[in-house]
């Protein structure tokens, strides 16, 4: 396996502690005979307890089907997936069945509307779970109910409501209440705030937060909302055409990525301008001051690298897919010139520099040319 980082300095792990989850060179391929498509290509990624990392990337990068993975709803064609030291991804029929009903690993789907059941209430939806793994009474089973939706700041009054009688803020504390009912040590959250307004994202992601504090969860969260993981992610993991092309800790990678994907990422993350009150949302530029290729350019050396084709500094060296490789502490990236770009991204900027803000008109927000 190649190296990759344990953890951000504000979450290291223990010198005792095992990683909660260990994906190891994994390769998923969807699909049979002529159409079979690989999703993921040699996917190193480590969790540790009591860890939050975001798992970023495009539509299309291969995320989702991480996640499935990890759950066991996906059989990767190669590698190895652990949970607490131990090997899940061989697991098959019976053991598989075990395994998913002792709850240890919970998914939080993208859509709590189309994953909750409309014909049950909360109360059947978040004992679910409990009913399945079997072995407990029916009073214990009220109490783990009625913690979990403690737990995500839902009392008594829902419990005979269905989904449709209550918010999608309401649903999505369902949702995750039902996955903390089986008391997990992992949750996989797939883009759970995409669907909510921006009072009810905020809420979930500071319980999420909360959470993996006083429940000891390690957490992976899956997001297009790069602003949402900026406030709760101890590690960025950037998922490009199923590879893992960066790994890092957030507040770096967020301010200096290594990776030009990574930066492009970011230069693309709206953000307010607060000295222009007036101003529309401006692409956010990262540290490195990366401009984005211009479009129709493709490095005439690009190759195996999956970036190369979109990369304006790819060189001969990219002909071969770069491993994981490390960049600094807790930090690892998949680019042949991670220590060239910068400087070569600053060049061009100095050579080309971005349209200026227009003044705004009074009354009238400023437009950019």
């Amino acid at each position: 396996m190649t190296a990759s980082p344990a953890a951000s300095p504000a979450a290291s792990p223990a010198a005792s502690q095992a990683p909660r989850l260990a994906v190891e060179s994994v390769d998923v391929i969807l699909g049979h005979g002529w159409r079979a498509t690989k999703i993921l290509s040699g996917v190193d990624l480590t969790v540790w307890p009591g860890q939050i990392v975001g798992l970023v990337g495009e539509t299309g990068s291969g995320k989702t089907t991480l996640a499935r993975a990890i759950v066991g709803l996906v059989d990767p064609a190669r590698g190895r997936i652990e949970i607490d030291g131990r090997t899940v991804s061989t697991l098959r029929r019976g053991a598989r069945r075990a395994e998913r009903r002792r709850g240890t690993v919970q998914l939080i789907f993208q859509d709590p509307l189309r994953s909750l059941d409309p014909d049950l209430t909360v109360a059947d939806i978040v004992a679910e779970g409990l009913r399945i793994r079997g072995g407990i009474d029916r009073d214990t089973i009220g109490e783990l109910v009625l913690g979990a939706l403690a737990n995500v700041g839902l009392d008594a009054s829902a419990l005979k409501r269905t989904p449709g009688q209550i918010s999608g803020g309401q649903r999505q504390r369902v949702a995750i209440a039902r996955a903390l009912a089986t008391q997990p040590r992992l949750l996989i959250c797939d883009e759970p705030v995409s669907a909510l307004d921006a009072s009810t994202r905020n809420y979930v992601l500071r319980l999420l937060d909360d959470l993996r504090g006083s429940l000891g969860l390690s957490i992976v969260v899956i997001s297009h909302d790069l602003s949402s993981l900026a406030g709760i992610a101890d590690r960025i993991a950037v998922l490009y055409r199923g590879r893992i092309v960066e790994d890092g800790p957030a507040s770096q990678v967020f301010t200096a990525p290594r990776h030009p994907y990574t930066a492009l990422l970011m230069a693309c993350a709206p953000s307010v301008r607060h000295d222009r009150p007036f101003a529309p949302y401006q692409l956010r530029r990262s540290g490195a001051d990366v401009v984005a290729p211009v479009a129709g350019e493709v490095p005439a050396a690009g190759g195996a690298c999956v970036f190369a084709p979109r990369c304006p500094f790819a060189a001969a060296a990219c002909a071969a897919q770069p491993a994981l490789e490390t960049a600094g502490r807790w930090w690892s990236v998949a680019c042949h010139r991670h220590q060239e770009w910068p400087a070569l991204a600053r060049e061009r900027e100095r050579a080309c520099p971005s349209p200026a803000w227009p003044a705004a008109s009074a009354g009238e927000p400023a437009r950019r040319r």
